[in-house]
């Protein structure tokens, strides 16, 4: 019996420089070749691989993303989620995410299996990475990178195992 779930960060693979708005920002062929790599590196590394939930930001690049690391890894369940946009508040997202793991722990007998993924932007998935694990402090992400924290909700506060620059 534990206290701890994953918590995996993705900022989005390569998009298009110019769109209609950024929000409409669509994956490139590098991009989505990125997120294949992403997915085959977690595939690689964790021994279960299926992500309980995955929170994705509503811009097309990180649903794109989210759809193309999908077809390598099982996801059980999907949510858009408005407040992960790039200019999204990362001590909001904390919170919620501190209540959010705490009852699916709660509701699968603190199985410390349980995985989170988000797949947000630049400067979000830093500032959130900051405030999920301060001694990480405020790390770039490339894109499609990935980092992979065990959290604590009881504490408020996780450890980063691992941060996937890709190659």
């Amino acid at each position: 019996m534990g206290d701890q779930i994953t918590i995996f960060i993705m900022r989005h693979g390569t998009a298009e420089n110019y769109a209609q708005n950024d929000a409409a920002r669509q994956l490139v062929e590098h991009g989505k070749a990125q997120v294949v790599e992403t997915a085959a590196w977690y595939n690689s590394v964790f021994s279960t691989p299926s992500i309980d939930l995955a929170l994705v930001s509503p811009y097309v690049r990180a649903q794109q993303t989210f759809d193309v690391f999908n077809e390598q890894v099982s996801v059980a369940t999907v949510e858009t989620f408005d407040d992960i946009t790039p200019e999204g508040n990362p001590y909001a997202v904390h919170d919620y995410l501190d209540v959010r793991a705490a009852s699916m722990l709660a509701q699968n007998n603190d199985n410390d299996d349980m995985k989170i993924l988000l797949v947000s932007h630049m400067p979000f998935v830093s500032f959130l990475l900051e405030a999920l694990c301060p001694e990480a402090g405020n790390t770039l992400f490339n894109t499609a990178a990935m980092a992979v924290i065990k959290y604590q909700p009881s504490a408020a506060r996780g450890q980063l195992l691992h941060h996937f620059q890709g190659t």
